[in-house]
């Protein structure tokens, strides 16, 4: 079956099927995240964020029992996670944290006229999309600076293991009496986003169990620090044996490259090591089945014995 059915025929009726103030909510949080990224100063890393809240929210269709899912009753859990959420806005809007309080009052919105599940899905992606994508400059400059550092001082570790005479100060290294900058672009801050999409995408497609494709893709940020602590050291050992043509910007592109290849190598290898044989959770049709072969088992011994009885 080609993409177009599978979507006009399998995953177009289940978007049909979902509530209408939630899928309101949704709606109206999409096109928020897609006008910050048309003013966005990162409009790439921006544009990023936007599809991986797309992509956290699609897995609510992707399940085989999402109609069943939405048939769900709104009981007194989602109820009471609707009601604490909406105390929980109260608070941050008290505090003036505008956006913070205003996504989790859509948030209890999806779960007062949603039900769970779907309320779990649709808060996951409000984060990204209200909160996330048009803060995403301050995002980077809150983090570069702590990345740098602990590459740095990884990095500088690593090598004085094989003896060379490098030293950490703050975001530089300084190597045989030679200081190279750590910049923003170095730590991998750009790419962060593409990457962390990747890694979402590859450990839900990889792992059956949600839990544990949640379990997976938190491994996705040690595997990026530590796939740039290798580019941040083959850098300094090339410009070590090289010269400084290693600084260049084509070398530190093409490096970028590699190192997203590697990244994406090394998680889906991680990524089996987890449980494949990790069984689905059973369905109703399982259910069914086993009570038939029950039903049948108890008829089978109840004839046995009549037989007997009449026999005697």
């Amino acid at each position: 079956m080609s993409f177009w059915n599978t979507f006009l025929y399998i995953y177009l009726p289940k978007v049909k099927a979902t509530p209408i103030v939630p899928g309101l909510i949704l709606l109206g949080s999409l096109i928020w995240a897609c006008w910050h990224t048309a003013n966005s100063a990162s409009p790439e890393a921006s544009l990023v964020l936007t599809v991986w809240g797309i992509a956290i929210f699609a897995l609510f269709y992707v399940q085989e029992n999402h109609l069943a899912t939405l048939g769900e009753k709104n009981n007194s859990k989602t109820r009471g996670t609707g009601w604490c959420l909406a105390l929980l806005a109260l608070f941050f809007l008290g505090l003036k944290m505008h956006l913070l309080g205003g996504s989790v009052l859509l948030a209890a919105g999806c779960f007062f006229f949603g039900n769970l599940r779907l309320g779990s899905y649709a808060s996951a992606a409000l984060m990204v999309w209200i909160i996330l994508v048009p803060n995403i400059e301050f995002i980077h400059h809150l983090i570069s600076h702590p990345l740098r550092v602990i590459e740095a001082h990884a990095t500088t570790w690593i090598l004085s293991l094989f003896g060379y005479n490098t030293i950490a100060e703050g975001g530089d290294i300084v190597m045989e009496n030679r200081r190279i900058a750590i910049t923003a672009a170095c730590s991998g801050i750009e790419q962060l986003e593409a990457m962390l999409l990747m890694g979402w995408l590859i450990a839900m497609r990889m792992q059956k169990n949600l839990w544990m494709g949640l379990s997976h893709f938190v491994i996705v940020l040690p595997v990026i620090l530590f796939v740039n602590i290798l580019r941040l050291m083959v850098t300094l050992l090339g410009v070590q044996w090289i010269g400084s043509v290693m600084l260049g910007d084509q070398v530190h592109i093409t490096l970028g490259y590699i190192m997203v290849g590697v990244m994406i190598l090394l998680f889906i290898g991680i990524g089996r090591l987890f449980d494949a044989e990790d069984l689905p959770p059973q369905n109703d049709s399982g259910r069914e089945e086993e009570m038939n072969s029950s039903l049948e088992g108890k008829s089978a011994t109840g004839e046995n014995k009549r037989s007997k009885f009449s026999a005697e």
